[in-house]
């Protein structure tokens, strides 16, 4: 005969366990990646929709000297980089890291790559092609941009809301984040990552797929 009472006993004690085991281990894929909250930046024009920071509207030349506009990272996920070519150390590694962005999503026309140069008197669009040759770069993928450096700068500080400007100790130096920004198809700003740091990149890579999962649940 059974034992009511010990059956009881039984799921008293395993149930917790049960349902521990299927919030740690089926709810742990399913989170949000909030966009972040907007900064107050002394002297930036305020780009927002609905309340909500959109990085702005930019037109620049790429490596193959064609315009390059914000219109072609419409309905794109992309990841925004400022850097310099003639960068000795931080851009290197910065470089070398988002290579491996590239080799995990260069088949994905959903996902982007963006550098911008902050130094865009020297890096010619020839400059440019010659570096992303140099570093494997895949240009149908991850895009090289010059342009004007009020443009660049702006962009960096009031858009994207990183350091990018010459250094005045320097100058042959210039100051930039070593920080890579993930944008959303709705060009707001998803996080921040330090291009230097495997484990961040690891991060980037991940949170990419995060947010390519939601447009999947969206749609």
């Amino acid at each position: 005969m059974i034992n009511k009472k010990a059956i009881l006993g039984m799921l008293i004690i395993v149930l917790p366990g049960v349902i521990f085991a299927l919030m740690r281990y089926v709810g742990k894929n399913h989170y949000i990646l909030e966009p972040i909250e907007t900064p107050t930046i002394a002297g930036c024009e305020s780009y927002t929709e609905n309340g909500a920071h959109k990085v702005p509207s930019f037109s620049m030349l790429n490596q193959d000297s064609t315009e390059y506009t914000d219109q072609k990272l419409q309905d794109k996920i992309y990841v925004a980089e400022f850097f310099f070519s003639t960068c000795p150390t931080t851009c290197v590694q910065m470089t070398s890291e988002l290579l491996r962005v590239q080799d995990y999503f260069q088949d994905n026309e959903n996902v982007k790559i963006v550098s911008y140069s902050v130094n865009p008197e020297y890096d010619t669009p020839e400059i440019l092609k010659s570096y992303a040759s140099t570093y494997g770069i895949n240009t149908d993928f991850w895009t090289l941009l010059t342009g004007s450096k009020e443009e660049i700068y702006d962009i960096a500080r009031c858009g994207y809301f990183v350091v990018a400007k010459p250094d005045e100790a320097d100058a042959a130096n210039f100051i930039h984040t070593d920080k890579v920004v993930l944008i959303d198809k709705e060009k707001q700003i998803r996080g921040y990552y330090n291009a230097t740091d495997r484990e961040d990149v690891d991060r980037l890579i991940t949170e990419i797929q995060v947010i390519m999962q939601e447009y999947r649940l969206k749609s």
